[in-house]
């Protein structure tokens, strides 16, 4: 039967203690084998996805604590042995004689709420006792909350489902650090993590779930390493020990602090620690966004075991890979040409493609689209018949997945992007021309062309008139925007950038942005003058795309000025 979930809120955070007596020391004593999950190095295994979202929700700014404050008893075989007098968790625990020492010592910081952990090993059978909430009798009688005995020399888990004396469900003492370990310059094991709370899950070798239902919260059993690229060579030998440690062999997440200003991690009681508190202070400038969660699945043999593979499965991390455009190619404006790429591995299922030209950004092809299947993917991108041209293009594609590292490619070279025939050729005969014609005087105008102005040989049928005037819309708000070959416009008036904001690629650098109600909704849309041809290009429809719809008109000589107005 599986303990009550409220045991496991119980765990809580145990600060610096001053036992009154001292246990003995273990000296070079290992806890398990080499191979067991608690002393295999993680620092060459992959970051795990999530651990962002880990690192983020565990209050990333909070700094490092060490906690010494756990004692622990040595035996030998001439121990005596009794029972627990009650055991208020049995089927969480070992009901067996355990070898409690006369004078036995066990975790008292924090007063009444301290946890009272208890442990004792037997280096002779190799045996590890670890208790929860222990009392004495006056009579010299012991119980518990809950009560476990290891067997150091194999790698059997505490059943799946079930807690032990800490939350995870896994052995304390293995990932305590040891001032002999600190004196020796070596730690050669995980170390024992205390994070606020973990989410509603664990991950193995941990056999019970934490505490928020959430999977913004890192599980129980999570690793954690401090990052390579920390610096450690301002520290003294005692933290660059511990500091090393963290960054070969990680911290494992068991316990559950309720505080949100420190990552706690935990050593024994040794009198030997320095007294000045000058460690713990060194240790308190790394914070909880110097580590990094870690990928630990590819250790795992069995589920149920703590043997660990010595050199783990390693898992390729996913790609992403452009393969078209991907240099020389030629794609005219006006017509559609597909984009296309190639992935390995498990990138996320969605991704983003951007244009750039000389390296630059320029505009968004789509926000985002399926990254495909099979290892493959593609796009169909309408390319508009307006737009910026030239040499020195590229495509780049990057993942979107929410909790998924972003994965990022671009083109290897540069590709041509060439005009339309359609968005650079004036309008076919009949142009429009105003009616009635101004008669222009050689002194003030040029004399139109008739390439660019020509006469109509009849007169051209006006557009009908609609039967009922739009109503404009009342007291629209003006908004602000800026071009530059794209346009980015404020569209909901709020003075931020936002991803519901417009970015519309319509035009090239030196075009003349213009605007105006092109299609009488009481609204403005957008529009380019080129002058560098006389061309007039707007967005009759109003839904920022280049659409055969659209007006692409020649009005005007090169460098001529654009006016608009309801004339």
């Amino acid at each position: 039967m599986k303990p009550p979930t409220t045991f496991i809120i119980l765990f809580t955070i145990v600060l610096l203690a001053i036992p009154v007596t001292q246990a003995a020391s273990l000296g070079d004593f290992q806890f398990y084998p080499d191979n067991h999950i608690w002393n295999v190095p993680v620092d060459n295994l992959p970051v795990h996805p999530m651990s962002a979202t880990y690192v983020s929700s565990s209050f990333p700014s909070s700094y490092l604590y060490l906690s010494t404050s756990f004692p622990i008893n040595v035996v030998d075989q001439s121990t005596p042995k009794q029972y627990l007098t009650s055991i208020r968790y049995p089927t969480a625990s070992d009901n067996i004689p355990y070898p409690i020492p006369a004078g036995a010592l066990y975790e008292t910081s924090g007063g009444d709420i301290s946890d009272r952990h208890m442990l004792i090993v037997n280096p002779d059978t190799n045996t590890l006792y670890e208790f929860f909430h222990v009392h004495q009798a006056s009579d010299g009688t012991w119980s518990a909350y809950a009560a476990q005995r290891y067997n150091l020399s194999d790698y059997a888990l505490r059943p799946d489902g079930f807690v032990s004396a800490n939350a995870a469900g896994v052995a304390m003492a293995p990932g305590l650090i040891r001032y002999d370990e600190v004196l020796a310059g070596e730690i050669n094991h995980a170390i024992l993590l205390s994070l606020y709370t973990s989410g509603h899950a664990h991950v193995w070798p941990a056999r019970e779930d934490g505490v928020v239902n959430s999977a913004s919260y890192p599980p129980l059993g999570q690793r954690f390493r401090l990052k390579a690229s920390f610096d450690t060579s301002g520290y003294s030998p005692q933290a660059r020990t511990i500091l090393e440690a963290m960054k070969k062999y990680g911290v494992m997440l068991s316990m559950n602090s309720g505080l949100d200003n420190s990552w706690l991690i935990y050593g024994d009681d040794d009198p030997r620690w320095p007294a000045d508190y000058k460690l713990y202070y060194e240790l308190k400038t790394v914070h909880g966004s110097d580590f990094e969660a870690v990928d630990a699945t590819s250790l795992m043999i069995n589920v149920n075991s703590g043997q660990a593979r010595i050199t783990p499965v390693t898992t390729p991390p996913p790609t992403l890979t452009i393969t078209s455009p991907n240099g020389g190619e030629s794609w005219n404006r006006g017509t559609s040409q597909t984009i296309r790429w190639s992935y390995t591995g498990s990138p996320g299922s969605t991704v983003k493609i951007v244009l750039l030209k000389g390296g630059t950004e320029v505009g968004t092809i789509k926000d985002s689209t399926s990254i495909g299947s099979g290892g493959t993917g593609s796009y169909t991108w309408p390319m508009s018949l307006d737009g910026m041209t030239g040499s020195d293009f590229k495509v780049s594609i990057q993942t979107t997945s929410i909790n998924q590292p972003t994965i990022k490619d671009t083109s290897n070279n540069y590709f041509t992007i060439t005009s339309g025939s359609s968005a650079l050729s004036p309008t076919p005969t009949p142009t429009p021309t105003p009616t009635p014609t101004p008669t222009p005087t050689s002194t003030l105008t040029p004399t139109p062309t008739s390439t660019l102005t020509p006469t109509p040989t009849s007169t051209p049928t006006p557009t009908p008139t609609p039967t009922s005037t739009p109503t404009p819309i009342a007291n629209e708000q003006m908004k602000v925007g800026i071009y530059n070959g794209v346009w980015s416009l404020d569209s909901n008036g709020n003075y931020m950038w936002e991803v519901s904001d417009k970015s519309v690629s319509w035009g090239m650098p030196g075009d003349i942005p213009i605007v105006g109600d092109w299609n009488g909704d009481g609204k403005d849309e957008i529009g380019i003058f080129r002058p560098s041809s006389g061309i007039w290009s707007v967005d009759s429809n109003g839904n920022y795309m280049w659409e055969v719809s659209d007006k692409s008109v020649s009005w005007g000589l090169p460098n001529d000025k654009p006016v608009v107005g309801k004339y």
